[in-house]
């Protein structure tokens, strides 16, 4: 028997005009993964589906933060925006111009960073290991949907593994720190 997971698609509605009304896609790790370095959470973070966050395939603002609630960041132009859409009762997966006034704007701000710090630090210490997130912040309801939490994985060599190319190595080369019941 195999476990099938269905959740409710949060996204933007296509008719959507109004910035305020965007939601924003994070991926977020609860320890910065490539520098290893303690005390500070890596968010990612772009307006629109989180799709882009996650396969790269959109500018994204990149916001580290540190301990004591040190911000420090990188804002990009985000032209456009993924959203989804309906056509003939298929979904599809767009892209939609953001409006000028969020271009070149950062998509989280302060306070939903040092948030979003503590909301991964807890559930870091909930599952005992850093933890790789995805979610969706609604800045108009001021809600975050948790879509996805999964254990960091680094190879032995400290890179994020990215791909698999001989499947019989995969025991020798990959190292976790921790396994979620």
């Amino acid at each position: 028997m195999l476990p099938v997971l269905l959740q409710q698609m949060i996204c933007e509605y296509p008719s959507n005009t109004k910035p305020d009304n965007i939601p924003v896609g994070c991926v977020i790790y609860s320890q910065e993964p490539l520098g290893n370095t303690d005390g500070v959470v890596m968010i990612q973070s772009t307006f629109g589906h989180p799709e882009g966050v996650v396969e790269s395939s959109i500018p994204v603002d990149t916001f580290y933060v540190g301990k004591s609630n040190t911000i420090h960041k990188t804002i990009r132009n985000k032209n456009y925006r993924i959203v989804h859409s309906r056509s003939n009762g298929n979904v599809k997966i767009t892209h939609k111009i953001n409006p000028k006034v969020i271009q070149k704007k950062a998509s989280l701000e302060a306070d939903v960073l040092f948030f979003l710090k503590d909301l991964a630090l807890q559930i870091h210490n909930f599952y005992g290991c850093p933890m790789d997130l995805e979610l969706i912040y609604n800045p108009k309801e001021k809600t975050v949907y948790l879509v996805q939490a999964r254990p960091i994985v680094l190879l032995k060599n400290g890179s994020l593994a990215s791909y698999i190319n001989n499947i019989d190595s995969i025991k020798q080369n990959l190292k976790t720190s921790c396994s979620l019941v």
